[in-house]
């Protein structure tokens, strides 16, 4: 597809598949994780992939400029909790973190919830909320546009 001059993301989605489900894994079990798959000398080429037995799953490519499949792993968490992290979860196609936790005011450091944005280069910011009364907070933060 993208020899054929494809730039959207469509050829990449198995790609953006596999990371939204294994980055919903680890949220699911809320875990945190590092996965690194940068190949610096990557190109869109089916024969050579990344260089890494004929695999092609770095999420960049010297052909793109950059980032590849970046709607799979470029997405909100929360950084930092005043208390308990009891749920988190993020819908791709909704654009929707929702997490939930057991929140201890005395704790003085705020909720922290790294907030990503995508508009060909990646861009964040980070919402931070605090919390002044202990117990269980619901928030659900979606993307607008």
């Amino acid at each position: 597809a993208w020899a054929n001059g494809d730039r959207s993301s469509a050829p990449w989605e198995r790609h953006i598949i596999a990371l939204d489900l294994m980055y919903n894994a680890m949220d699911r079990h809320l875990l945190n994780s590092t996965q690194w798959n940068y190949t610096a000398s990557n190109r869109n080429d089916p024969v050579c992939g990344d260089g890494w037995n004929q695999e092609d799953l770095s999420v960049y490519s010297k052909d793109q400029e950059g980032g590849r499949a970046v709607e799979g792993f470029v997405r909100p968490f929360v950084r930092a909790c005043q208390g308990e992290l009891t749920e988190m979860r993020f819908e791709r196609s909704a654009g929707t973190l929702t997490f939930s936790f057991e929140a201890d005011a005395s704790i003085e450091r705020p909720t922290e919830v790294y907030v990503p944005e995508w508009d060909g280069k990646i861009t964040h910011g980070c919402i931070e909320l605090k919390a002044t009364r202990s117990g269980t907070h619901k928030v659900v933060i979606t993307r607008v546009g």
